[in-house]
């Protein structure tokens, strides 16, 4: 009896604080979306997510992108994505040659064309290196 009691105990604390997010359609890196770099991001920072502002909202994870001369921290946050878009997370890869390339994170359409990003609904909290952990979880 005492272990299912901790075990429901268990399953209902980690559900509330493990359940998946409401994520975008997601769309492929083109080729031309990647440029050289010298060398990969650092870790993910940590984020608090605030409580999902609307039921249509989307979250975005925080994630690194490259300005052309150091990475920069995109903060995570939730949206409301472009109609007809899907979400390209940014990518990384290495070349036989061993060079690096890296392709930022974009909304594009079907065709592949680059969109302009939805207006943030609600920002994460950036709170170091780690990953994500939602709002009354910690």
């Amino acid at each position: 009896m005492r272990a299912s009691a901790v075990w429901f105990a268990y399953s209902v604390s980690s559900s509330a604080c493990g359940g998946s997010l409401a994520q975008p359609a997601t769309a492929p890196q083109p080729d031309g979306a990647f440029a050289d770099v010298p060398y990969p991001p650092p870790p993910s920072r940590v984020e608090t997510l605030p409580a999902q502002p609307m039921g249509h909202a989307l979250w975005i994870d925080g994630q690194w992108s490259w300005d052309g001369a150091r990475w920069a921290w995109l903060t995570g946050a939730w949206v409301i994505p472009p109609a007809g878009g899907g979400f390209a997370r940014w990518a990384l890869r290495m070349s036989p040659d061993g060079r690096l390339s890296f392709a930022a994170p974009a909304w594009r359409d079907a065709q592949g064309r680059e969109l302009p990003p939805p207006r943030v609904i609600a920002p994460a909290i950036s709170e170091g290196y780690g990953s994500a952990v939602p709002a009354g979880c910690r």
